[in-house]
């Protein structure tokens, strides 16, 4: 497994411990780590400092990780005057099963994952900014 980074996905041992500072959705156990501090971490909008052994790595099974969407930047289109602004609507569709539509040269991004033997979210956040400078993963919850 690889070391956790700022920006990565995690999920929290025992959820109910921590001040997470989610109001809503929180039966999503999927955070971004937002400060690594020798053996803590800080979660984005938490209020507590959590020990390493308080949080786990989100597997890629279609459950733990159901929570996460793909959310690529699309390049915008040029808008004239008098034109209408055209709205996009963020896709929350499962991550993995958007990977499919997603190509990088002859192989998609599911392909890519399993190619790497990668086991969890924040090893495919790690493939995705080191190899396309895509942060496109997100976390479906307030």
């Amino acid at each position: 497994m690889e070391p956790f980074r700022i920006g990565d996905f995690i999920r929290l041992k025992d959820i109910t411990r921590w001040r997470t500072g989610r109001l809503i959705d929180t039966e999503i156990n999927a955070f971004e780590l937002s400060e690594i501090n020798g053996q803590q971490v800080q979660i984005k909008g938490g209020h507590d400092l959590i020990p390493f052994d308080g949080i786990e790595p989100i597997p890629i099974d279609g459950k733990s990780d159901r929570g996460i969407y793909y959310d690529p930047i699309i390049a915008a289109r040029i808008v004239h005057s008098g034109e209408e602004i055209p709205v996009r609507r963020r896709d929350k569709q499962y991550y993995f099963e958007k990977f499919i539509h997603c190509v990088a040269g002859d192989q998609n991004f599911q392909e890519l994952v399993k190619e790497q033997h990668l086991s969890y979210v924040h090893e495919v956040q790690h493939l995705l900014a080191d190899r396309f400078q895509d942060k496109g993963l997100a976390i479906d919850a307030m």
